[in-house]
């Protein structure tokens, strides 16, 4: 086949599409979509309030957190506080002092916007890496395929509203992992560490699996080829030590901070690790139990197509515009649904037989499946920041298709012309199932 230049590979190339296709994403989403792309009115609210409280020096920012709770629902004794890092509204902070209250108002939303792009490419990127053996696509339509698979997914959608911690542990994680591929270890333990600080529930999680390996490994003379879920550069007695760790700091500075807090007075308000697995007691109405965990599966809850008035007036001979929102909705979700379940197994088959790759495709993947199935509170409750997790599964699975299926993998005219129309047909599924986002998000 002779080569067309705008498929060869060019990561400036791929950069400046990237941020096209982002960019016009944007503005069709501020037109056509009912919630737009900025943020939720309690998403600024929590912004504010948080940035509030590092200005005015409240009692327990020395204690390296802030609250999402106003200013004035404390007064000169606190007894309850709901915690946050401190360092994750810093940039806010900056934003504040230099520009003043215009200039955030105006820039603020925004920053989000960059750190979702970011985000988007890096996982493109990473993309490219994991398919770079496979020769009958690309480079640069692999990176652009996974751009427009992951930038508009339902997921990645909600993060625009409401952008949530795990985006920016996403982000360090993937680019960590990045790095270490590119045999940059010190920079990318770097990387992980202060990626880790933004997340310390999955820092603990990964930090759990990385230790449960090693343990396994230490204990078993069978199984020595589970040293391949290390990253490369961390395979050996130490490093692999050095990684595990690496993973303790972020839950450690949680766990100090909780102290401190509690041995001065205060009583956090944040939800126990009993509430999120969802048996603290009989009164927690938001646990579901596993299936409701499962509801990420389909891109947003189903229950925003059940409208009460559609059942209330249903009548078979006069079908009106709420019977047919809802038929149309639950279809949509159903149908997003069957394609999250088809790039799981794709995923998991892809995983399966490329053991050089199950490093960065197997880690993220049970500790994810470990958070569903035990903190199946926490995943139904909210599903909109957590279910971003689910977004490079997504991604990489339906894009390890084409690697896979024969008569998809081939250097072929038909094969590139049949790889076009999925994506694109994945593309619209993802942005009408954004459109029935709710107004939490």
């Amino acid at each position: 086949m002779i080569p067309i230049k705008f498929l060869q590979s060019s990561y400036f190339k791929r950069l400046s599409i990237y941020l096209s296709i982002w960019l016009f994403y944007l503005l069709f989403m501020s037109e056509a979509s009912q919630m737009g792309i900025d943020w939720l009115p309690f998403q600024e609210e929590r912004v504010r309030n948080s940035v509030d409280h590092i200005i005015n020096n409240s009692s327990f920012i020395k204690y390296g957190v802030t609250s999402w709770e106003s200013l004035d629902s404390y007064g000169e004794s606190i007894k309850s506080l709901y915690a946050v890092q401190l360092h994750e509204y810093l940039h806010y902070l900056f934003l504040l002092i230099l520009g003043g209250e215009k200039l955030f108002s105006t820039i603020a939303p925004h920053i989000d916007k960059i750190i979702v792009f970011c985000l988007s490419s890096i996982i493109s990127e990473s993309c490219i890496k994991i398919f770079e053996n496979k020769n009958n696509l690309s480079k640069n339509t692999i990176g652009i395929a996974s751009f427009l698979v992951f930038s508009t997914l339902p997921y990645t959608y909600k993060m625009l509203l409401s952008l949530w911690q795990d985006v920016y542990f996403l982000l360090f994680l993937w680019l960590a992992f990045f790095l270490f591929s590119q045999s940059k270890n010190k920079l990318g333990l770097i990387v992980l560490i202060y990626g880790c600080l933004w997340q310390y529930h999955f820092s603990f999680l990964f930090g759990l699996f990385y230790l449960l390996s090693y343990i396994y490994l230490q204990i078993s003379d069978s199984n020595k080829k589970l040293i391949i879920l290390f990253p490369p550069g961390f395979r050996n007695k130490k490093k692999s030590i050095i990684l595990i760790l690496s993973f303790c700091i972020s839950p450690l500075v949680s766990i100090i901070q909780n102290l401190l807090l509690k041995l001065n007075g205060f009583q956090l308000t944040n939800s126990g690790i009993l509430t999120r697995v969802g048996i603290d007691n009989h009164q927690n109405f938001h646990h579901g139990g596993w299936l409701s965990a499962l509801q990420f599966l389909g891109g947003n809850r189903i229950t925003f197509c059940i409208q009460p008035e559609v059942f209330s007036n249903l009548n078979f001979g006069n079908i009106n515009l709420n019977q047919i929102f809802s038929f149309n909705c639950v279809i949509s979700i159903l149908g997003f649904a069957i394609i999250s379940i088809i790039s799981i197994i794709s995923y998991s088959v892809f995983a399966k037989n490329n053991p050089h790759l199950r490093w960065i495709l197997v880690p993220i993947a049970i500790t994810f499946l470990f958070f569903i199935l035990i903190f199946q509170q926490a995943l139904a409750a909210h599903l909109q920041g957590h279910s971003i997790y689910f977004a490079p599964i997504f991604t990489i699975g339906i894009i390890s298709i084409f690697f896979q299926v024969p008569w998809l993998s081939k250097r072929h005219f038909i094969s590139h012309v049949v790889f076009t129309i999925i994506i694109s047909a994945i593309v619209i599924t993802n942005i009408k199932v954004s459109f029935l986002t709710g107004i939490n998000g």
